[in-house]
């Protein structure tokens, strides 16, 4: 039982040097970047840009990082133009490893992202992005990102918004609006 519970220990701990060693190899490899990738999520808007999970496919024509994520971020501008859900874009941008903890007990961002599975954010503008192909996912992934919009839209429309915030965050798990008094609650 011993003998089997440290070589267990021993493989799980060179797959989390592994794990580091591959995301630490992209932060060295990679400033500037031409990305072919699928967008993953519907677009989120923030304050000085529009954000967007994204899979990769090939990073500067290599299939090294293949089905890895990163965040991207599209300036705004006067004309934006939104992504949808499932389409291949081409990316030129600038990559950006995330920020690390800087205060003690603070937020390690990067971390954070290590758990959802990402590598860092691309920022690029609306002139360096090229939609290939729309829809570039599987039908069945487009149908179940559609009923889950629908169901946002719908819940949105018919009850008020602390509520709608609540039963979305319950019912699909979309839970960026809900108030923190109603998540301690």
């Amino acid at each position: 039982m011993i003998i089997l519970l440290l070589i267990s220990s021993i493989i799980s701990n060179q797959y989390i040097i592994y794990l580091n060693n591959k995301y630490n190899t992209l932060y060295n490899e990679v400033q500037k970047a031409e990305i072919i990738a699928t967008i993953e999520s519907e677009p989120i808007e923030k304050e000085y840009n529009i954000t967007y999970k994204i899979k990769v496919q090939k990073v500067n024509n290599n299939e090294k990082y293949k089905n890895t994520y990163l965040i991207l971020q599209v300036k705004k501008q006067e004309e934006n133009k939104t992504y949808k859900y499932g389409s291949l874009v081409k990316i030129n941008g600038e990559f950006k490893p995330p920020m690390e903890q800087r205060n003690y007990k603070g937020f390690d961002y990067k971390e954070y992202l290590k758990t959802q599975k990402t590598y860092g954010t691309i920022s690029a503008s609306q002139n360096n992005i090229k939609t290939l192909k729309e829809n570039s996912i599987s039908y069945v992934f487009l149908l179940a990102n559609q009923t889950r919009e629908k169901i946002i839209q719908i819940s949105y429309k018919i009850l008020p918004e602390k509520t709608a915030n609540l039963f979305t965050g319950i019912l699909i798990g979309y839970k960026d609006y809900i108030q923190e008094d109603i998540i301690e609650n």
